[in-house]
This record gives structure tokens, sequence and C-alpha cells, in this order.
């Protein structure tokens, strides 16, 4: 699944020129790291705050990006996404752009509803969030709550295009 969704985040365009958005890619895992190894990307495991869920991995992913060169954002995006419409990263730079300068997060809505894992991230929100995690805030929206943020409309065609495809068998009724 990994790399259907690897393959969906780099066409992600910029639709008034077709460029392409992202230059970088990594995986965050705490699994099978070997399998994720062997895709060429740098991979990335959650260092403390383990059963923190996906803001433990928000976390050493930002830490993560603040090791590389010519990084300010990080977007942030589930694995298990299968059906990511290729204007999302542009939907939240335009939602980003429509906010105040202090605004620090932009997170997909749809007509389904919030889509909070998949996001575009300031890297400066680092130490917030790990005082977050630290005073024992657990879920996303809850931190969230804390940022300047502001939610990103992102249309799609299939009702399924932000579906979290966990198994196997949700991909083969899912696709």
């Amino acid at each position: 699944m990994v790399q259907h969704v690897l393959g969906q985040l780099q066409q992600q365009t910029d639709p008034t020129t077709d460029s392409t958005l992202l230059q970088r890619f990594g995986i965050n895992a705490n699994r099978h790291i070997e399998r994720y190894q062997t895709l060429g990307y740098p991979v990335w495991s959650d260092h403390q705050h383990l059963q923190a869920g996906p803001l433990a991995g928000m976390l050493s992913s930002l830490r993560w990006a603040q090791s590389q060169t010519n990084l300010e954002w990080l977007l942030f995006c589930p694995c298990d996404m299968l059906h990511l419409p290729t204007h999302t990263l542009y939907r939240l730079q335009q939602a980003l752009r429509a906010a105040p300068a202090s605004t620090r997060l932009a997170a997909v809505s749809t007509a389904q509803g919030p889509q909070p894992l998949v996001c575009l991230v300031c890297l400066d929100v680092l130490d917030a969030l790990d005082a977050a995690l630290h005073a024992g805030t657990r879920r996303v929206q809850d931190w969230y709550a804390s940022l300047p943020m502001v939610w990103a409309t992102v249309e799609s065609d299939s009702p399924d295009a932000f579906a979290n495809l966990n198994h196997s068998a949700d991909y083969v009724v899912g696709h």
C-alpha cells in the first residue's frame, strides 16, 4: 500500500502550472522497517511517546524534517489512503496563503468530514507538539485546537478518496 500512496504523492501538482509540488519523501514506521527501507526512501521510527498514536509519528517526522536542508513545511498522509486527489497539497497551500501569516498548519476537510491526518505542517511547531505530548495530549484534533490552523476543503469525485484501507480486504472492496 505504501508504494501506491508514494505514487499518489508524486502526482501532487499545481493545476495552474501542472508542476510537481513535492520533492522529497520519507516514511515514518514502527514495524516492518526493513521492508520500507527497500523502497529507497528515508525511514524513521517514533523515538519516544510510543503509545501516543499519530502525534508521535508527526513528532518524529518533524524531527527528521528539521535535519533536512531547505525544508520549512511537511506534508503528512497516512499510508493507507490509496485514492488521494492529486490537488490535495495544492488546496492545502491555497488555504495557507489565504490564512493569516501566523497559521502553522492546514488540514483537509471534505464533504464527508475532517481528515486531520492529511495535513501540511510548519516545522516550527515541533516544540509545541513535544510539549503537548508531554502534557498528555493524544488526539490530533486536540493538538490542532492549540495552534493557528486552517481547514482546507478538498473535493473529489470519489466518495472514498480519503478512505483508510487498513487491510488487503479493505483494498479489494475500496479499489
